[in-house]
């Protein structure tokens, strides 16, 4: 997800995207075209503008006969073949890229003369990273539905979508850490409201089911402590402080003023 705080923005694109294609093995979307490792190619912009590719980690190739962990979740990932299926749906060409350079499925958009990596574990953060880089229409499109289908998710639950989802469990050194920041930001107030955070615990099959039909399909759960902004599909794991939680908060409440 290309974050702003998070996204790794590289101004001279051509040396970075030099160490990560120009040695590994490519294959393009595009009929016809096939690149080999023995291919010499520069890098160029897709309708003099911008350039998607779709990083693989090379340690995923062969999980048909590894085993856990050098495959943790490359199962998640998407195949050549199924990469083609999101190229059409979000009218952008995306080329394959296996890579040594990414542990988890990455993304890299060339666009306005620098590259921007960040995950691609879902469509979702695909399309959500294509539409903010391309503004193409159908991306957009795709990232839009995503976030209007969890939002009434949620509210059908009874949850705002300006709301935190603090996902959190029992025996989690990290969330007990959370915790107080999380009841810091409870008392306090947004332009004269105070923060609405929805808990859902772990431990709680009822909890989890809310968590499972609502992004269970499109975010990785298996972490805690996991904020989650219904109104952007936006989620931070790991511990914060009261600064960094609340600065999430607002762009959380930002997001449901724009899209209500």
């Amino acid at each position: 997800m290309l974050i702003e705080r998070n996204a790794f923005i590289v101004s001279f694109f051509g040396v970075l995207a030099g160490i990560i294609l120009g040695t590994e093995l490519m294959y393009s979307l595009l009929p016809g075209v096939l690149m080999s490792p023995q291919s010499s190619f520069s890098v160029c912009l897709l309708n003099e503008s911008y350039a998607v590719y779709y990083l693989y980690p090379k340690r995923c190739i062969a999980c048909e006969i590894n085993i856990p962990p050098s495959c943790d979740g490359c199962h998640g990932f998407y195949d050549e073949q199924a990469l083609s299926a999101v190229s059409s749906d979000l009218g952008v060409p995306l080329f394959f890229v296996v890579s040594e350079a990414v542990s988890d499925a990455s993304l890299m958009i060339m666009a306005d003369g620098r590259a921007l990596l960040g995950s691609a574990k879902s469509k979702l953060m695909i399309s959500q990273a294509v539409c903010a880089a391309t503004g193409v229409k159908e991306s957009c499109g795709v990232y839009s539905d995503y976030l209007s289908t969890v939002s009434s998710c949620f509210e059908d639950f009874g949850f705002e979508s300006s709301a935190l989802i603090y996902h959190h469990g029992g025996g989690c050194v990290h969330c007990s850490e959370m915790e107080e920041s999380v009841r810091e930001l409870m008392g306090l107030t947004y332009e004269g409201s105070p923060y609405s955070v929805v808990w859902l615990s772990e431990d709680d099959e009822s909890e989890k089911e809310v968590l499972q039909e609502c992004v269970g399909s499109i975010l990785e759960l298996r972490y805690i402590p996991q904020v989650i902004c219904p109104a952007n599909v936006k989620t931070h794991v790991g511990a914060m402080d009261l600064s960094q939680l609340r600065d999430f908060a607002d762009e959380c409440i930002e997001a449901s003023e724009l899209t209500s």
